[in-house]
Order: structure tokens, then C-alpha cells, then sequence
């Protein structure tokens, strides 16, 4: 008759190993046993060889070795001892006998003891008991007959030393101060018109003091004498003679309303000429840079960007991709006048019963007016940044950002700005401040602009660019 063990799981994990122990400590006389490892216990082993670095990982790890030699022995069996006991090991076949009385077949411990008894019905004449620490599968053998034996206390390995648990609470609280010190690193980088700054950037513009009232009268003169209404210099219509069959509608419209408005239009182009003419030239472009270098995601972060005596403008998605010449008027851009009316051919057969479609005129104040030119500021990419402060395409004293989640060791985020420079020149400055929920201090970077206002004759500039307008006329005509 042999001895046949079936083995809960703590017996691996709790206990010294299984050739180690005296086996005669608990069944007196033997000369033999057969320990069988039921496969509930091999599922339990399995959960547990993965959990860390633990004793109970450890260990199950060890009973996952054995449980592999035994399947790759030829006869699934292997001795782990030979005297003074002499100990054999196999692997339940796994069936159990269902519908036993009392046995809840959901736990381990009920298909442990199921397990025993299907043992028991193939092998009547062996002697089966279950060796466990628990209690459940004692009240539970002993109501459906199968017994349950204990494990003697020397054969319980100790309980890990309290060195071992200190020195492990002592690196668990380093763990826990390291995590909570961890928050995200701010690299910045400043570009003004593509090339990288540091500290403080100089520049220097054209400026011209306004033009007094008579002068301006003497100008607009000037045009009038240089580009009259009627001047054909470049129209083919009196080769033609063609005047009269001109609709005469059309020509009162020009007359009347069209070359009177061009004039207009030069005056208060004039009368801004100090501001607004050498707009395109006291603007920079300002792109930042901003990437977190940090071990942590940056948690409701912010940039804030201020002027310090000068303007920013954030452009708008559609703006983003313009160039300075497109979002602002040329330099020295003034309209030539309207076109005299010319006759068509339908004109001259039927005495002017139809008008000529004359290009639109140009809509100067437009493309004078600061807050029409500018079309504001804006980022190279607004995936995951907000505009909080400020407005699109508007000069601003202060803008920000902000973004809920800035990934860390992603790629940088750029931020296109244009900084607006006072007309008389002077210092400006522009400061840069970063935060988020999860930093300590905030990172403030300052760009400091030194910047020259030269000093030129307006009257002189205007009398170029009529001299200029006037040339691109007659060469046209000709």
C-alpha cells in the first residue's frame, strides 16, 4: 500500500522545502511517499511566480521548477530524496469527482479535496490524505472523508527578519519622496526673424517726424499737377477721339468721385505717413520655443508672455503662414490715381450706352490701418495649447497659453509672435513666464530690445514715390 500525499499550496510557499523535511515527523515508520501536486495547486503557483521579487514569488517560482521536471520526466515522476525517506513526486491527472456533498467546487480548496477523491476511486488501495494549513479543507475532508493532516511547526520557515521589513519600508519611503519630488523641466529657446537670441536683441528702423498741414497741401498739389484727371498719357482714348462716345455716366462717376477719393486718399496716407508708413519695419517676428524636459507630465500649464513698451500680436491659424509682406502694406505703397474712362467698341457704335469695367480702386485705408494690417499672432501648431489671454490677430500688452497635459520629452512646442516696437524707438522688452500645477517655481526668460529710430526727410520720401508713381505711368503708356 503506498503513501500518497496531495499538497495545498502553502505547503510550497510557508513551509521548508519538500526534501528537506523529515517525513517521518509526521507519518511514523514510513520508508516512502509519494507527494502528488494537485493541478488546482499548479494553477495557484503559476498566479504567484510573477509577483515581484517576494518569498512567496520566489518560492512559487521554485515549485514551477519542479513542476516542469516532473512533466518532462519520462514517467511524470521524479524523486527529490532517497533516504532515509525515500520521496516521489507527481502531477494529479487533474479530474476530480463531481458532485460530492459540501464540496464548493469554485475554490481551490474544494477541487483540492475533489481532486483527492478521484485519487482515492482509481487507486483504491492507496492511502490518501491531504496535507494542508488551512482550515477549510479540514472541515470540508472531514464531512465527505477524506483526511486532512497539518504540517509540524519546525517545518515552517520563519518569518522574514524586521532588518528586511525596515530596510524595505526605508526604501519605500525614498520611492515615494523621489516620485513626489519629480516634476517637469522647461527648456526655452527665443528666434527673432529666424535666428536664435539670447538676453537681448538690437535693431534700428527708419522714422520721420509728421508732416505740417501745409506742407502736406503742397504735396497733394504735387500729385494733382504731376497726374491730373483726363491725363491719357496712358489711355489710347483720344487717339480715338474718343471721348464724346465715352458714357458719360461713367465718366461724371470719375470725375466727381473717383479722382477727388485718390486724392483724399493720398492726403490721409500723408497725414500718417510719420506712423504708419515704417510699420513693417519696427515689427519683429518672435518664435518661442518651449519643451519639457522633465520626468513628469506638466499639469495645467501656462506661458504667459508680456510687453514691457511694445505690443504683441498672436496670429490666427490662417495668418500663420504669411510672410510680413503679406500681412502688412509695402513700404512707401501709395495707390496710383483711377483710371480715366476709355470707350469699348460698343461704345462708339451705340453712342455710349454701355460702361466700361473699370478695375476696383484699392482700399487704402485698409491696408493703412494698423489694426486691419496686423493680422495678429499665433502658434505653429495649437494641438493641445489654448489661447487663454488676449485675442487673435490684435495688438496686446499680454498673452497666454495654456494646455492641460505637456507631455514630457515630446516634441517642442512653438509659438509665433509679433512684437510691435514704439515708433520713437527706445528700450522694450519682452518676458517670458512658465508654470504648471505640478511645478515648484516658476521659469521666467527675458528678451530685452534695444531699438534705433533713423531719422529721415518725409517730404523728401514722398516726392521719390511720386516721382517713382509718375514713371511707372508713363512707361506703362509707352
Amino acid at each position: 500500500m503506498a503513501l500518497v500525499v496531495f499538497l495545498d499550496t502553502n505547503m510550497f510557499l510557508q513551509f521548508k522545502p519538500l526534501q528537506d523535511v523529515d517525513w517521518r515527523m509526521l507519518f511514523p515508520g514510513i520508508a516512502d511517499v509519494v507527494l502528488v501536486i494537485p493541478m488546482s495547486t499548479v494553477r495557484e503557483i503559476d498566479k504567484l511566480k510573477g509577483q515581484a521579487n517576494s518569498r512567496r514569488a520566489n518560492r512559487a517560482r521554485e515549485a514551477n521548477s519542479l513542476v516542469r521536471r516532473i512533466t518532462a520526466a519520462t514517467n511524470e515522476s521524479v524523486v527529490i530524496r532517497e533516504a532515509p525517506v525515500r520521496v516521489e513526486c507527481r502531477i494529479a491527472p487533474g479530474k476530480y469527482v463531481a458532485g460530492i456533498d459540501g464540496l464548493d467546487y469554485e475554490t481551490n480548496d474544494g477541487k483540492l479535496l475533489a481532486e483527492a477523491q478521484h485519487w482515492i476511486q482509481i487507486h483504491p488501495g492507496d492511502d490518501v490524505s491531504v496535507l494542508t494549513d488551512d482550515a477549510t479543507p479540514f472541515l470540508n475532508g472531514k464531512r465527505v472523508g477524506i483526511r486532512c493532516v497539518s504540517p509540524p511547526d519546525a517545518w515552517r520557515l520563519p518569518p522574514e527578519s524586521d532588518e528586511v521589513r525596515k530596510e524595505l519600508r526605508s526604501l519605500r519611503a525614498d520611492y515615494d519622496k523621489l516620485r513626489a519630488e519629480r516634476e517637469p523641466e522647461f527648456e526655452v529657446g527665443l528666434a527673432v526673424d529666424g535666428a536664435s537670441v539670447e538676453g537681448t536683441y538690437a535693431t534700428h528702423f527708419p522714422a520721420c517726424e509728421p508732416l505740417a498741414p501745409e506742407c502736406i497741401d503742397a504735396l497733394v498739389q504735387k500729385f494733382r499737377d504731376s497726374m491730373p484727371p483726363l491725363d491719357t498719357s496712358h489711355s489710347i482714348a483720344l487717339l480715338w477721339d474718343a471721348v464724346p462716345h465715352v458714357n458719360k455716366a461713367r465718366l461724371k462717376k470719375y470725375l466727381e468721385e473717383e479722382y477727388p477719393e485718390w486724392l483724399d486718399t493720398i492726403r490721409d496716407s500723408l497725414s500718417h505717413l510719420h506712423d504708419q508708413w515704417f510699420l513693417n519695419r519696427r515689427i519683429l517676428r518672435l518664435v518661442v520655443t518651449v519643451k519639457n524636459t522633465g520626468s513628469v507630465v506638466a499639469d495645467g500649464m501656462r506661458i504667459d508672455v508680456e510687453g514691457h513698451g511694445c505690443k504683441l500680436t498672436v496670429l490666427s491659424d490662417d495668418q500663420e503662414g504669411r510672410g510680413l509682406g503679406e500681412l502688412l502694406f509695402e513700404e512707401h505703397a501709395l495707390p496710383p490715381p483711377p483710371e480715366a474712362p476709355q470707350p469699348t467698341a460698343a461704345d462708339m457704335m451705340l453712342g455710349g450706352s454701355f460702361d466700361y469695367p473699370l478695375k476696383g480702386l484699392i482700399d487704402v485705408a485698409d491696408r493703412y490701418d494698423l489694426v486691419g494690417a496686423v493680422r495678429g499672432l499665433g502658434r505653429v501648431d495649437t494641438d493641445e495649447f489654448v489661447l487663454k489671454e488676449g485675442r487673435y490677430n490684435r495688438p496686446e500688452d499680454r498673452i497666454a497659453f495654456q494646455c492641460g497635459t505637456f507631455s514630457h520629452h515630446a516634441r517642442a512646442e512653438q509659438f509665433s509672435l509679433l512684437v510691435m516696437l514704439p515708433r520713437e524707438g527706445g528700450a522694450a522688452a519682452v518676458k517670458l513666464r512658465i508654470v504648471a500645477a505640478n511645478t515648484r517655481k516658476a521659469v521666467e526668460q527675458w528678451l530685452r530690445i534695444k531699438c534705433e529710430a533713423q531719422r529721415i526727410d518725409g517730404e523728401a520720401l514722398v516726392l521719390e514715390e511720386l516721382r517713382r508713381l509718375h514713371q511707372d505711368l508713363t512707361e506703362g503708356a509707352g
